[in-house]
C-alpha cells in the first residue's frame, strides 16, 4: 500500500502539486502552437484559455464542496452505486494512463534530443519510471515539498534570464495587440485549455487537504499562476524572436534561455534551467501516475495498490517507446481527451449525482 499515515496537505502544498501537474509540459508546448494561430495576439488566446480555466476551477470547486468529508469515489458510490462508480474509476484511470504516456513521450523526446541522444529511449523511460514510482510511493506530501523547491527555482531562473535578455526585447514586435481575427484568437485559445484544465487533479487530492473546504481557492490560484506564466513566456518569446520564428521551433522557451551568457564565466545558462525543468517533469509524471494508480485502486477496491506498480510502469513504457510517431499523434489526441475528462466529465458527474439524489428523494 501507499503510505497510510501521510500527513495532510496545506493549501500551499496542494497548490504546488496542481501547478507542477500542469506547467512543465505547458511551457514546453503551448507557446509555439498559440503563436502559430494568433501571432502577436497570442496573449489574447491565452487570456481566453485562462478565463475558461477559471470557469473549470469553479466547477471543480463546486464538486469538491459536495464531498461532505468523503473522497470522490466514496461520494460516487453513495450517489450512483458501486457499478457506475467502478466504471467511472476505470475511465479516469484510462485517461490518466493516456496522459501519462503523452507526458512520457514528450519527456523522452526532449531528453533524447537535447541531453542524451545516444541512450536508447527504453533505458531513459525505465529510469524515469523508477524515479516516478519511488516518488509516488513516498506520498503526496514528499512530492509537494520537492515540487516547491523545483518550481520556485524554475521561476527564479526564468526571471533572471528575462532580466538579462531585456536588452534584446522588442516590444514593437508584439504590436498591434489585436492583430489576428477573432476566429484565429479563439482557435489559438482552444489547445492550451487541454493543459491548463489539468487542475482537475485537485478532485483526487482534495480529501488530503487540512482544509478541504478551501480547495476552490487552490484551484483559482493554481489556474491563475499557470495561465499568467504561460502568457508571460509567450509574450517574451514574441518580443525576442518575433511572431514568425517561434512556430518553427520545437522548444521556443528553451531557445530563449539558451541565448543568455554572462561574460566568459557563465555560458549555456539554458542547462541550469533545463535541470530545474527536468526535475519538474519527473514530478508531473509522478502526479499523473498517482492519478492512474489512485483511480484504478478505487475502481477495483484494491487493498494493496503496490501490486500495480510494475504492470502500470511496463504498460506506460511500452506504449510511449514503441508506438510510432504518426500512430501516437492519433492515439493521444491530448487536447480532446484532456478537455473532456478535466472539464466536461466533472460536470457530468455533478449532473448524474444530482439526478440520482432527486430520484431517491422522489
Amino acid at each position: 500500500m501507499m503510505k497510510p499515515a501521510s500527513p495532510k496537505l496545506s493549501l500551499f502544498q496542494a497548490g504546488m502539486l496542481v501547478i507542477v501537474g500542469i506547467l512543465p509540459t505547458a511551457i514546453l508546448t503551448i507557446p509555439s502552437g498559440v503563436i502559430h494561430y494568433s501571432r502577436e495576439s497570442a496573449w489574447m488566446s491565452l487570456l481566453l484559455s485562462t478565463g475558461c480555466t477559471m470557469l473549470a476551477a469553479w466547477l471543480i470547486g463546486r464538486l469538491i464542496d459536495g464531498y461532505e468529508g468523503l473522497t470522490l469515489f466514496e461520494l460516487l458510490r453513495k450517489r450512483l452505486g458501486s457499478v457506475v462508480t467502478g466504471l467511472i474509476g476505470v475511465l479516469l484511470a484510462v485517461y490518466y494512463m493516456v496522459s501519462l504516456v503523452d507526458i512520457l513521450h514528450q519527456f523522452i523526446d526532449f531528453v533524447g534530443d537535447k541531453l542524451i541522444n545516444r541512450t536508447p529511449h527504453a533505458v531513459v523511460c525505465l529510469i524515469i519510471m523508477a524515479v516516478v514510482v519511488y516518488a509516488v510511493d513516498r506520498g503526496l506530501a514528499v512530492i509537494s515539498h520537492v515540487s516547491t523547491i523545483f518550481i520556485c527555482s524554475s521561476f527564479i531562473a526564468m526571471f533572471v534570464s528575462w532580466l538579462l535578455l531585456s536588452n534584446l526585447m522588442h516590444p514593437s514586435w508584439s504590436l498591434p495587440l489585436v492583430a489576428a481575427p477573432a476566429s484565429r484568437i479563439v482557435q489559438g485559445g482552444i489547445a492550451p485549455l487541454g493543459w491548463l484544465s489539468e487542475i482537475a487533479l485537485l478532485l483526487l487530492i482534495a480529501p488530503e487537504l487540512r482544509q478541504p473546504e478551501k480547495a476552490k481557492k487552490v484551484a483559482y490560484i493554481a489556474a491563475a499562476v499557470c495561465g499568467l506564466t504561460v502568457i508571460a513566456i509567450t509574450v517574451v518569446a514574441v518580443m525576442i524572436m518575433g511572431p514568425d520564428i517561434p512556430p518553427l521551433l520545437n522548444y521556443p522557451s528553451f531557445s530563449i534561455v539558451g541565448i543568455v551568457e554572462i561574460g566568459e564565466f557563465m555560458q549555456r545558462v539554458d542547462l541550469l534551467f533545463i535541470s530545474f525543468w527536468t526535475g519538474t517533469m519527473f514530478l508531473k509524471t509522478a502526479m499523473h501516475y498517482f492519478g492512474c494508480l489512485y483511480c484504478l485502486k478505487e475502481a477495483l477496491r484494491l487493498v494493496r495498490p503496490r501490486t500495480l506498480y510494475f504492470p502500470l510502469s511496463c504498460i506506460a513504457c511500452q506504449i510511449s517507446v514503441q508506438t510510432p510517431i504518426a500512430v501516437y499523434k492519433v492515439f493521444s489526441l491530448y487536447n480532446l481527451y484532456s478537455q473532456f475528462f478535466n472539464v466536461a466529465f466533472p460536470g457530468l458527474i455533478m449532473l448524474a449525482a444530482a439526478v440520482a439524489r432527486r430520484v431517491r428523494r422522489g
